[in-house]
């Protein structure tokens, strides 16, 4: 530099800039990881509640399945039948209409201690 000549900068007085602007950057980066985080364990809880929601939904599935081929000829008024299966059981309640209709209720419990149940209005033994 030339002797003489002050040096040109954008602040006159730079003494008290650095500490604000460490700060705010150092307070966007938390923020940000902050929310990538929460972020991550709102993701974590989603896809544990998808894959329950699968294994209810393949447990009414197999139920339904073994519940046809064992009360297909059969012509009670109503009932109970309870299965057991690898991830979980199954309760089904049903109540017949007619000779082709049926009422059913299915309860399931996950080997996680997930309870679900759902109802089927009509069901067509007749499929």
């Amino acid at each position: 530099m030339v002797k003489g000549m002050k040096s040109q900068s954008l602040f006159t007085n730079e003494l008290g800039f650095h500490l604000p602007f460490v700060l705010f950057i150092a307070l966007i980066t938390l923020s940000v990881v902050s929310t990538i985080i929460i972020k991550y364990e709102n993701e974590l809880v989603i896809t544990d509640t998808l894959l329950e929601q699968i294994e209810n939904e393949t447990l009414i599935q197999m139920g339904r399945a073994k519940f046809k081929d064992e009360h297909m000829n059969n012509n009670d008024e109503a009932g109970e039948s309870n299965y057991t299966f690898p991830s979980g059981n199954v309760r089904i309640t049903y109540n017949r209409f007619n000779d082709a209709t049926l009422s059913i209720l299915f309860s399931v419990e996950t080997n996680k201690d997930s309870h679900f149940a759902t109802q089927t209005s009509l069901l067509s033994i007749v499929e």
